[in-house]
């Protein structure tokens, strides 16, 4: 093994405000995350995101109960010697895709579909209103957009931190903290152009009497909350837009946790994990009684790239482990 820096690890921590924490939950990756925070909330302004859906284990490192969605302060000793502060969240699948249910308004367009203006409106148009209405049940966001989506939302709330640390989760999920905000910020991004060019388009094209028997076939009444409704849809878009952007284009950096004694078949994954992650460190972890200064370096089988650090832990099932925790920070 190749010999290694310990300062990789405090690199990794302030290169970047964001910093997402991934690995595997028998690595310690929940307690690597919180370490990393209390380290940087000892001067800093630091909030700790607990995005491990639905796992969600930092509350059993902390041993405190961390909210849902809305940030809350977390006290404990010494956190704040330096000036910092510390605060932390959870993410919520659930919530996030209802709020995502409802930013898509298909109920709304249903309701509006089966009132009886719009019945004559789908007939006119040679469409079944059943067909109709079977593409709105379609209309669903894509799983795996949940936590991505609530962590853009979370970080156009929180502008006040020097530091923000994500556990995020198993690799596939950092993954997804990674790829999913540009596609969606880059799929919005073409669908309010294409909105843009119907709005001229249809000043162009429709004549004024067609726009008179249109508004006499719907009624007045419901053409007006379909616009409202529209309306509505498209400003939601619009802040999701921002968020998913302000995310993609943010300065962030991987912190990936493995298993000092990994079995062969993971040693063969870590290629590819690390390939796709793009690491800026691999945090090698082992229980505290197993910690070998001496062979502590880099594993010939890590691929190349990424600096490594190895962090010894405390037993998580002991009644000393906030204690632990604050040390290793």
């Amino acid at each position: 093994m190749a010999a290694v820096s310990s300062s990789a690890f405090g690199a990794a921590l302030s290169s970047s405000r964001l910093l997402l924490v991934a690995g595997g939950s028998t690595a310690g990756r929940a307690t690597v995350a919180a370490t990393a925070a209390l380290a940087l909330a000892r001067s800093n302004r630091t909030l700790l995101v607990d995005a491990d859906h639905p796992a969600h284990g930092m509350e059993d490192v902390l041993r405190v109960p961390i909210p849902v969605t809305t940030p809350a302060p977390v006290a404990l000793p010494r956190c704040s010697a330096g000036g910092g502060s510390l605060s932390a969240v959870q993410l919520c699948g659930p919530t996030t895709r209802s709020f995502l249910e409802g930013l898509l308004g298909a109920p709304e367009w249903k309701r509006l579909l089966e009132q009886d203006s719009g019945t004559k409106m789908a007939a006119s148009m040679g469409i079944p209103i059943a067909e109709l209405l079977s593409v709105l049940d379609c209309i669903r966001p894509p799983p795996g957009v949940e936590m991505p989506i609530a962590l853009a939302r979370l970080l156009t709330t929180c502008t006040q931190e020097d530091y923000v640390v994500v556990d995020a989760g198993a690799a596939a999920l950092a993954g997804q903290l990674q790829s999913v905000p540009p596609a969606v910020a880059s799929g919005l991004e073409g669908f309010m152009r294409f909105t843009q060019i119907m709005k001229l388009l249809r000043k162009a094209a429709f004549p004024s009497v067609f726009t008179s028997g249109f508004n006499l076939l719907v009624g007045k009444d419901m053409r007006e909350e379909a616009l409202a409704q529209f309306g509505a849809t498209l400003g939601h878009l619009e802040e999701l837009h921002t968020a998913t952007t302000a995310l993609a284009a943010a300065d962030k950096s991987m912190l990936l946790v493995l298993p000092r004694h990994p079995g062969p078949e993971l040693q063969r994954a870590v290629e590819r994990v690390v390939d796709n992650l793009q690491p800026r460190c691999v945090a090698f972890t082992c229980a505290g009684g197993l910690h070998d200064p001496n062979n502590a370096g880099r594993p010939d089988w890590l691929p190349p790239g990424p600096e490594v650090v190895s962090i010894p832990l405390s037993d998580g099932r002991s009644s000393q482990r906030v204690t632990g925790v604050e040390t290793l920070s």
